[in-house]
């Protein structure tokens, strides 16, 4: 399932109503049209967002950047940068517009031989923001492992509407009242990522020829929602002097309305388990992409050797066999339990899968240019090495094709 995420968000401009007198413009913060996300989301405890700036906060239409947004920043910078043994895929997030206005001018007026001065409040601006949905992460497991997968975080920037200011004017006896509107901030909101842990094959169960299937849960990140804001507009009054009125103006209202981010899933895989015939040591497993056999070492080499014996050719046909019916690339991976050294244990996996290789591009007819080998030594065991029976199911050998 391939992983996704959406944006939604929209954004307005009220003009304040006047009827004169000293009424002003008034609102309500409005999530806007299209916004995809209820606000309950940002409840859940994955959801950081940073408290809200007062009055007169940051002006010029971008907050300052918050610790978890900044937190945020560097955990997808590391985990989506592109780097061995890890397949990473970029969510999408739209651009979230900006909104601007026109300054609103108030000019000096001459009352009764007096002059009213006069102010500019300047345009309302709020820049273009990027959010960053980050990435799923794909990571490499061995043969016959479905390997750990991982959403990062994701975010929405916080933002800002400026304040501005009417100032309080005298023209004689006349005075036009002054008015402070407070700057509005939304803060950032960060969803924290989550990851699903690489899953192999533990404890094969075995009924005559069956073997259980390899399964690894799905991965969700929720979504992620941004308040609305909302800067109250303003009407700057006529006042009178001696017959003579200065103009009534009007400070429009701005309002930004809410933004979202979707969710993120990643779907569930299994390597389902089937009956190998004609082979009961073999175990098999199959997804929609891959076609894994899991070899006891025990069946193919003798202890400490990387010589194989003549009970594997049996096996190793039918396997020949299956791979002949694939396309993709075939991986053959060496495993021991943790006996002996590190670095001697290394050495015979990688010579026992050269030794399997070597047969299948020989006597197994597969193409040379389709294998490849690894041997990880005891580092990636079935299971415990708690006991004998424990230590033979991680002496393995695991055969791999693309289908």
């Amino acid at each position: 399932m391939r992983a996704t995420a959406l944006a939604a968000l929209g954004l307005t401009l009220a003009i304040a109503g006047c009827s004169g007198g000293d009424e002003e413009a008034s609102g309500t913060a409005s999530p806007g049209t299209g916004a995809t996300v209820a606000t309950s989301a940002t409840s859940d405890s994955s959801v950081t967002s940073a408290p809200s700036a007062g009055p007169g906060a940051a002006t010029g239409g971008s907050a300052a950047v918050e610790p978890a947004v900044e937190q945020a920043q560097a955990t997808i910078a590391r985990l989506c940068a592109p780097g061995p043994g890890k397949q990473v895929e970029r969510l999408e997030a739209p651009e979230l517009p900006g909104v601007s206005g026109q300054a609103v001018t108030v000019p000096d007026a001459r009352l009764g031989g007096e002059v009213l001065k006069g102010f500019t409040v300047p345009a309302p601006s709020v820049s273009p923001q990027q959010p960053d949905a980050g990435c799923v992460v794909r990571y490499a497991a061995p043969a016959g492992c479905l390997g750990a997968v991982e959403i990062s975080p994701a975010y929405l920037p916080p933002v800002t509407l400026e304040g501005y200011e009417l100032p309080e004017t005298r023209a004689g006896a006349a005075v036009r009242p002054g008015k402070r509107v407070p700057a509005q901030t939304s803060p950032g909101v960060v969803r924290e990522g989550s990851r699903v842990e690489q899953q192999c094959q533990a404890k094969p169960a075995k009924e005559g020829q069956y073997v259980g299937s390899v399964y690894r849960g799905s991965l969700y990140r929720g979504s992620l929602y941004r308040g609305a804001l909302y800067r109250e507009g303003a009407s700057v009054q006529s006042v009178c002097l001696d017959g003579e009125c200065s103009d009534a103006s009007l400070i429009p209202a701005v309002s930004l309305p809410a933004a979202s981010l979707g969710a993120t899933a990643v779907g569930a895989e299994a390597l389902s388990a089937y009956v190998v015939q004609g082979a009961p040591d073999l175990e098999g497993y199959r997804s929609d992409t891959e076609q894994v056999f899991v070899a006891p070492a025990d069946v193919f080499f003798d202890t400490d050797r990387s010589t194989l014996k003549p009970a594997a050719l049996a096996a190793l046909k039918i396997v020949s066999k299956e791979l002949a019916a694939t396309t993709g690339p075939v991986r053959v991976e060496g495993h021991t339990d943790d006996t002996g050294t590190t670095a001697h244990n290394l050495t015979l996996s990688k010579q026992r899968a050269e030794a399997v290789a070597a047969w299948l591009k020989g006597e197994g007819g597969i193409e040379a240019s389709r294998i490849a080998t690894k041997g990880h030594g005891e580092s990636v065991p079935a299971g415990p090495n708690a006991s004998a029976a424990d230590r033979a199911k991680n002496r393995r050998v695991v055969i791999s094709a693309g289908r």
